[in-house]
């Protein structure tokens, strides 16, 4: 039997963080989104995940930044307004820990892209509507989708690094 659980953005982050001038970090999140998962079975294989993400919604804690990235250099928002990751595989890795397979659409460009995903746990709420929490990480090569490929310094450190570490903290409920 299909469950069909959706991301309650007002409990949910996705945050990410890149390497700056080679000595610090730099990161962000963005504020509007919207997803689901649908589970298949009991031990959640074969869970189908789909989220979307509105990139005009980026939030560094600077305006100005945040405007900045939207340019075509970066996000190329205009012709590019969502980012969006479609599951391709959900599959055990032990207890309470699963890898989520997928294609991550951003920039025009299509990835496949690994998390590893870790259940912090379930409960019902006061309406009794079942509540999940997941923790999903994943590294991705800016670069590869387009995004501001990183000029040298002269200290031989890139700009931007190319790396981004991606964080989901998510809570789902179960849909009614």
């Amino acid at each position: 039997m299909k469950t069909k659980y959706i991301i309650e953005k007002v409990h949910s982050t996705l945050a990410f963080r890149a390497r700056l001038l080679g000595i610090s970090g730099i990161g962000g999140t963005f504020n509007e989104f919207s997803g689901s998962f649908i589970r298949n079975n009991e031990d959640w294989s074969a869970t189908e995940v789909r989220v979307e993400i509105d990139v005009a919604s980026i939030d560094t804690g600077v305006e100005q930044r945040d405007e900045h990235l939207q340019a075509e250099y970066w996000f190329h928002t205009e012709a590019h307004p969502k980012i969006v990751f479609t599951s391709t595989s959900f599959k055990a890795r032990k207890k309470n820990q699963f890898v989520l397979q997928g294609e991550l659409h951003l920039k025009g460009n299509k990835w496949d892209v690994t998390f590893i995903l870790n259940k912090g746990g379930n409960a019902k709420d006061k309406d009794g509507v079942e509540k999940i929490g997941f923790t999903a990480k994943t590294k991705i090569d800016r670069e590869a989708f387009g995004i501001a490929k990183g000029a040298e310094l002269p200290n031989g450190a890139v700009f931007l690094g190319k790396k981004v570490s991606v964080r989901f903290d998510l809570q789902l409920a179960e849909a009614k």
